[in-house]
């Protein structure tokens, strides 16, 4: 918290950690999104994956939790010096695993593909539920009571009263909302000075 009293504005990506840097009584902005013009959905696509989770592989994503679905669930992401275990327990039920960094396209031809996406971490995975959102994907949080940040947007999209994953994403979290509210930020550090 010291550290960011020496700033002019903190961004932040989602509501619980809005009202937690608020309750430090520093100047905050939610600014988080996703390109929405990229990641969409395409019907021409064919939806054979019935689970995708697109995450490193580390204890804190949490792969080993959802291995049981076997050769249902695609992973995709690095290997972390500490995911080992997550990597073995997914080989053991038959997960299909594909490891390393990928293109982008890839990553987006996989959430059209993908019937569910399915996030069993305990943080993290904002980007993950957004990108999905926005190719009209609602995504499963495994702990939502424990990755509060991530099922924060689950929770606004279930309140907002829009008809689609895709349609709220667009609307609330789309490339143009994310930099109208870097910009609004950057503004209001200069009018400080």
């Amino acid at each position: 918290p010291e550290n960011l009293k020496k700033v002019n504005i903190v961004f932040v990506e989602s509501d619980p950690i809005l009202s937690a840097v608020r309750a430090l009584g520093l100047p905050v902005i939610k600014a988080f999104g996703t390109d929405t013009d990229f990641f969409k959905p395409n019907p021409l696509v064919e939806k054979e994956i019935e689970y995708f989770y697109p995450a490193t592989l580390s204890p804190w994503k949490r792969q080993s939790d959802i291995a049981y679905l076997g050769d249902k669930l695609l992973c995709v992401g690095t290997l972390q010096p500490d995911g080992v275990e997550e990597l073995e327990a997914c080989k053991a039920n038959g997960v299909r695993i594909e490891q390393g960094y990928f293109a982008v396209q890839k990553i987006l031809k996989y959430y059209q593909s993908a019937k569910n996406v399915i996030i069993p971490a305990v943080h993290g995975s904002e980007r993950t539920v957004l990108e999905a959102m926005s190719c009209n994907i609602l995504p499963t949080i495994l702990y939502p009571t424990i990755n509060k940040r991530a099922y924060s947007y689950i929770k606004e999209f279930e309140s907002s009263g829009l008809k689609s994953p895709r349609e709220f994403v667009v609307k609330r979290y789309g490339h143009k909302q994310f930099a109208k509210q870097l910009l609004k930020g950057i503004n209001q550090c200069l009018k400080s000075q």
